[in-house]
């Protein structure tokens, strides 16, 4: 992960966010799980950079609700420790 220019910020914030399948598919080019595990990282690193991190769903409407589940409770899981 890049983050050079961060440290100078004054308020620092991560913005996360998980996609609908086409998105996986085609922009991300990954595979559900993949897209799970890296929501997974993004939340065990956040601690490194701060502790602000939005996570919000792209195009949730299309997004399935389990998968969208899954992922808020991943990143919520490791948020909390």
């Amino acid at each position: 992960m890049r983050c050079r220019g961060y440290q100078a910020c004054q308020n620092k914030r991560i913005m996360c966010s998980f996609h609908q399948p086409l998105h996986m598919k085609y922009k991300l080019q990954m595979e559900p799980a993949r897209v799970l595990e890296m929501v997974k990282e993004a939340s065990a690193m956040r601690g490194a950079f701060c502790d602000d991190v939005e996570w919000s769903a792209e195009d949730a409407t299309r997004t399935e609700a389990d998968f969208s589940l899954r992922t808020v409770e991943a990143a919520m899981r490791r948020r909390s420790r």
